[in-house]
C-alpha cells in the first residue's frame, strides 16, 4: 500500500514536489517515503475567504481552546482527495481537526487508515473552565477516529492513557532530529545576531525564555508566542 496522503497546515507542498526539502523532521517521513518510491499526495491549508466557516473556526477555537482551521482545508477538491486516500498522515491536531469533517464523510462509505502525530494535545490551557468535559470529549472523539495515534514526548503519552480506555492504538515516536541538516558548519556568533524563540508549547519554560531574552540583550532575541508576559522583557 504504498499510497499515502499527507495533511500539512503550510509551508511544506511546493517544497516537497520542487524537491527542496531541508530539515527533514519537519516533513513527518515525507523524505523517507520519497526515497522508497512510495505515492505522496498533499493536501495543505489555503487561506479561505469563506466568512461562514471562519467564523465557526474562530468560535470553535476559543470556545473549546483547541485548534480549528476547517476554513482552510474544506472543500469537494480536498474530499476527493480523501476519498481516493488510502493511508492519511495528519501531522497535528489543528490539521487534524480541521479535515476531520472530510475524513468522517469518507469512512462512512469505505476503510481508511488514518494516523496522527501528537505533541501538545493534551495540554491546552482552557480559555473557559467550566468547558473542560466538552474539551476532553472533542479529544477522545478525534482519537477514536485515528487508527494510530503517535505521540512525540513521553510525558504526553502517559497523560494520553488518563485520557483513553484503550491505550493500544498510542504508540510513543520520539520526535526525531535531522542531525545532519543541523550540525551543519560551526556557526561564530557575534554581538548584534539574532536569536528567535517561536512557538505556545504548554510544556515549555517561559520563565526561562525570558530570563534569556533579558540576559542575551547583545543579541537581539525575537519572540514569537502568546504565552510571553511581555511586562517581564527588558527593552
Amino acid at each position: 500500500m504504498k499510497e499515502v496522503t499527507y495533511v500539512f497546515s503550510g509551508g511544506r507542498k511546493t517544497k516537497i514536489e520542487q524537491d527542496l526539502i531541508e530539515s527533514k523532521e519537519f516533513y513527518y517521513g515525507v523524505p523517507y517515503l520519497l526515497s522508497e518510491n512510495y505515492n505522496v499526495e498533499v493536501i495543505e491549508f489555503i487561506s479561505s475567504n469563506n466568512k461562514f466557516f471562519k467564523f465557526i473556526d474562530l468560535v470553535m477555537t476559543r470556545v473549546f481552546s483547541l485548534p480549528f482551521s476547517t476554513s482552510n482545508v474544506i472543500s469537494i477538491k480536498n474530499l476527493r482527495k480523501v476519498y481516493n486516500s488510502k493511508n492519511i498522515v495528519l501531522v497535528n491536531e489543528n490539521t487534524a481537526f480541521s479535515v476531520l469533517p472530510l475524513i468522517l464523510l469518507t469512512k462512512l462509505s469505505k476503510k481508511i487508515n488514518v494516523s496522527i502525530f501528537v505533541m501538545g494535545l493534551y495540554s491546552k490551557n482552557l480559555r473557559f473552565s467550566y468547558i473542560a468535559p466538552i474539551h476532553r470529549l472533542f479529544i477522545k472523539l478525534l482519537i477514536f477516529f485515528m487508527d494510530n495515534v503517535f505521540i512525540l514526548g513521553k510525558g504526553e503519552l502517559e497523560v494520553a492513557k488518563s485520557f483513553h480506555k484503550n491505550h493500544s492504538k498510542l504508540v510513543f515516536f520520539p520526535f526525531s532530529t535531522d542531525e545532519k541538516f543541523w550540525k551543519g558548519p560551526k556557526l561564530e556568533l557575534g554581538n548584534n545576531s539574532d536569536l528567535i524563540f517561536i512557538g505556545n508549547d504548554g510544556n515549555r519554560d517561559y520563565k526561562l525564555v525570558e530570563s534569556i531574552s533579558n540576559e542575551l540583550v547583545d543579541f537581539k532575541p525575537v519572540i514569537i508566542s502568546r504565552r510571553i508576559n511581555q511586562s517581564n522583557l527588558k527593552d
